[in-house]
């Protein structure tokens, strides 16, 4: 495992003018549970605990899938406010999926300065989680106004569960429509 501060010169520089650490998160694909594993762990809790940020990489996403989340990703934000709340995440329910506009979320209370979209492992209503409602589980919201994005985060979504969200295929061929 390789854990580096780029550009970082000291340790006598304060939390916000550090640079923020790449970690190296192979270790948890091939080596789950191991030393190795655990180090890992313990790198994303101190990156956490340090800056509450870090690179990551060795996460087995190919560089092409992420240009093109990137490129959909900055489409979708780029749309007019109107749009993007077709699918906030109040039409996510215990799902938490969707968009959700500036000052939409909490940090201790107080409003983020930020926009953001949730996507998840894609699970049908008669999942037995989404059916016992556990939170976090359940489908996604896609834009119609992007269509990329539904097949980008799908592919991104089946690589990072390593394959285990199968359901996506279905979403695209659902919303073959907009394509």
């Amino acid at each position: 495992m390789q854990i580096l501060r780029e550009g970082r010169k000291d340790d006598r520089m304060n939390t916000a003018s550090k640079s923020l650490p790449v970690i190296d998160i192979a270790p948890l694909f091939s080596a789950a549970g191991s030393a190795a594993g655990s180090a890992v762990a313990e790198a994303i809790g101190e990156a956490c605990r340090d800056s509450g940020f870090f690179y990551v990489r060795g996460h087995g996403i190919a560089p092409e899938i992420l240009a093109r989340l990137d490129a959909a990703s900055r489409k979708f934000f780029a749309l007019p406010e109107a749009e993007k709340l077709e699918i906030r995440m109040a039409h996510g329910g215990r799902a938490w999926r969707g968009y959700f506009p500036v000052g939409g979320e909490l940090t201790s209370g107080k409003p983020d300065i930020k926009e953001g979209i949730y996507f998840g492992a894609e699970l049908k209503p008669d999942h037995p989680r989404v059916r016992a409602g556990v939170p976090l589980h359940g489908a996604n919201l896609f834009p119609r106004h992007v269509p990329e994005l539904i097949i980008v985060s799908c592919g991104y979504l089946k690589t990072f569960f390593h394959g285990q969200c199968n359901q996506c295929l279905s979403v695209v061929d659902a919303k073959r429509e907009w394509l």
